[in-house]
């Protein structure tokens, strides 16, 4: 993944995907033990007309969730407002907008989105930097969630609000932000509270939707410990990603930063990156038609056993000091 890159070698070459990434790694060796096997969820690139036409096929049945990392949302409202207004038709709208680095917006009257309560946000108090935010839909009813609104300014930055339903369970949706500037940025910091909030989460048995700028490369799991054990930290909790191809693009790098989890890990649906200048970071976007994957009880799980793996197995063998075995006369 070094040299000049591109967003057409980006869509194509699999080294860029974190599924194909994370299933052809060493440690999945089984064929069907990869956590994104369960749910359908494809994930590819959008400009905003091509959103237009694919958005045709959803319902109003489905959840929507947006989330951009705006770097300002008054410095940018013009075009944030643009591109919403570029993304959405006569028959849809998202239901949940996230912002991340919001920084501050109490004194700007503009920001407000027809058919949307009012923005709720929590920022910093010594600094115009930072924050998170959601617009709901006006026809949502919600409750901020406090006691799992975690905001450690410069570390752990979020809103959480819990979504009051009629006919279902009540659904949680978060937006987090997690800087990266140093010496503030700590990851292990950072871990405990999102694996506290998918504990609490998962004990109150509710569908959890987790969306932010994390600033935390996926991609790069199988090369940073830390990365990695976050990933592990995820799945473990019973959440997977759903944004599994990179949100941040320049003419050198090309980083999976900006991310979007669920519990609801068997539902079909679509996901995306939207592709837009309003921000250095994409959009991402997750629409789940709350249809339930079910699997086939009589399904054979075997051992994937490429050519690689069989020799780094037999090497394995040859290394193994079987002396003690060998010289034993005890039967067990």
């Amino acid at each position: 993944m070094l040299g000049a890159v591109s967003l057409d070698n980006i869509r194509t070459d699999s080294e860029y995907d974190l599924i194909n990434r994370y299933q052809e790694s060493d440690d999945s060796s089984m064929e069907y033990n990869s956590p994104f096997q369960y749910g359908k969820n494809p994930c590819r690139y959008f400009d905003p007309d091509e959103f237009r036409l694919m958005i045709d096929q959803y319902k109003d049945s489905n959840s929507s969730y947006f989330h951009l990392n705006c770097r300002g949302l008054s410095s940018h409202w013009d075009s944030f407002h643009d591109l919403i207004s570029d993304l959405h038709t006569d028959t849809f709208a998202f239901d949940y907008i996230g912002i991340s680095e919001s920084f501050r917006t109490e004194a700007d009257l503009r920001v407000h989105l027809p058919g949307y309560h009012n923005y709720i946000s929590r920022s910093r108090v010594n600094s115009p930097r930072g924050g998170v935010g959601l617009f709901i839909r006006d026809n949502i009813n919600y409750i901020i969630r406090d006691d799992i609104s975690v905001f450690i300014p410069n570390v752990f930055e979020s809103i959480f609000v819990e979504i009051c339903n009629q006919s279902c369970k009540n659904e949680i949706v978060g937006v987090i932000y997690r800087p990266n500037t140093e010496p503030y940025a700590d990851l292990d910091i950072f871990e405990t509270n999102i694996c506290e909030i998918m504990n609490i989460t998962t004990k109150e048995q509710k569908q959890c939707i987790i969306m932010g700028d994390m600033n935390i490369d996926l991609l790069k799991f199988e090369s940073q410990n830390k990365t990695e054990r976050y990933l592990d930290i995820i799945f473990s909790n019973g959440f997977v990603p759903v944004i599994v191809k990179p949100t941040r693009i320049s003419s050198s790098t090309a980083t999976l930063i900006d991310h979007i989890y669920t519990n609801n890990i068997s539902t079909v649906g679509q996901s995306g990156i939207i592709i837009t200048d309003v921000a250095d970071h994409f959009g991402t976007f997750h629409i789940s038609n709350k249809k339930v994957i079910t699997t086939d009880s009589n399904v054979k799980y075997i051992r994937h056993l490429s050519k690689a793996k069989i020799q780094t197995f037999t090497r394995s063998l040859e290394l193994l000091d079987f002396t003690d075995i060998l010289s034993t006369m005890c039967a067990n």
